[in-house]
């Protein structure tokens, strides 16, 4: 069975103008990535991950949503399956570290359960062009400017960057 046709026609003035439209209004983005308001999916069940392409975000949030009150850590893209791109992912040990400073955060007391988790929501796009997928990635990362996709891992990590951000997850750590 052969790949679907995927077209690379898109417009970047009428993709930008999308990315304005979805972060001006929060509800049409968080339906995007979470129709449903369903769970997330947890970033250490990769059976459970779209085996598709698409853009996906993994979220500092309570266990509802996405929504008003998640802290986006990363945007990403897999232009062919965002499952056997999770897996090999080069920032996987440091979400995974990152997932048990969330889960110990005790400041979020107005929480129904109290506790917030490190979660993936996902857009998958069967028929989207690699060209499509990584100009939506990187309009989103620019907009929204999550933390970790400036956080330099693995071999080419930046020290300083990584040292400061410990120092401040420590901290955070002391505050609970």
């Amino acid at each position: 069975m052969s790949e679907s046709p995927r077209k690379d026609n898109f417009n970047i003035d009428k993709l930008e103008k999308f990315v304005d439209i979805l972060l001006d209004n929060p509800h049409l983005f968080y339906d995007l990535f979470n129709p449903g308001y369903a769970p997330p999916l947890s970033i250490r069940d990769f059976a459970c991950l779209p085996d598709m392409p698409g853009i996906y975000i993994v979220a500092a949030t309570n266990s509802q949503a996405l929504d008003e009150i998640c802290q986006i850590v990363y945007i990403g893209v897999a232009t062919k399956s965002i499952k056997k791109r999770w897996a090999k992912h080069h920032k996987l040990e440091f979400f995974y570290f990152l997932e048990r400073m969330v889960k110990g955060f005790k400041q979020f007391k107005d929480i129904e359960d109290g506790k917030f988790y490190l979660g993936i929501f996902c857009w998958v796009n069967p028929f989207a062009s690699a060209k499509f997928l990584l100009s939506f990635e990187n309009l989103l990362i620019n907009r929204i400017n999550p933390p970790a996709n400036y956080l330099k891992v693995g071999k080419n990590r930046d020290a300083e960057i990584e040292e400061d951000f410990l120092k401040f997850l420590k901290y955070l750590e002391t505050e609970n």
